[in-house]
């Protein structure tokens, strides 16, 4: 029992020191995290698929698109030839960001927008 105690303590100890030990060999340059900017068009954007543009009111109505998608490409995708369907959700409830993100999706392609 002694042994295991000690080996979780270990476990514990080492789980909490490596995040404070890769901070402190960081170079201390925040401009590094400029580049993880989360862009909700491009970075949901998937070549070689059917991109389909979904802005839902809420969580529930995303994620009935989402499952329904994953349905169809578990059924072995779109058109015959096992295209995958990808659809790129975001949810909005201000209509100033809907119109924002659905001029996104037109301007990087997606060929379809379901609004619900």
């Amino acid at each position: 029992m002694k042994s295991t105690l000690s080996s979780r303590l270990k476990v514990c100890i080492g789980a909490i020191g490596i995040p404070f030990l890769l901070n402190a060999c960081s170079s201390g340059n925040s401009d590094s995290v400029d580049n993880l900017a989360f862009d909700p068009v491009s970075d949901q954007f998937l070549l070689g698929a059917f991109n389909l543009g979904s802005i839902a009111a809420n969580k529930p109505r995303r994620d009935a698109v989402l499952l329904a998608a994953r349905h169809i490409n578990e059924a072995g995708g779109l058109f015959g030839n096992g295209t995958p369907l990808n659809v790129v959700a975001q949810i909005f409830g201000d209509t100033t960001k809907t119109i924002n993100i659905a001029n996104a999706m037109m301007d990087r392609g997606i060929p379809g927008l379901h609004v619900s």
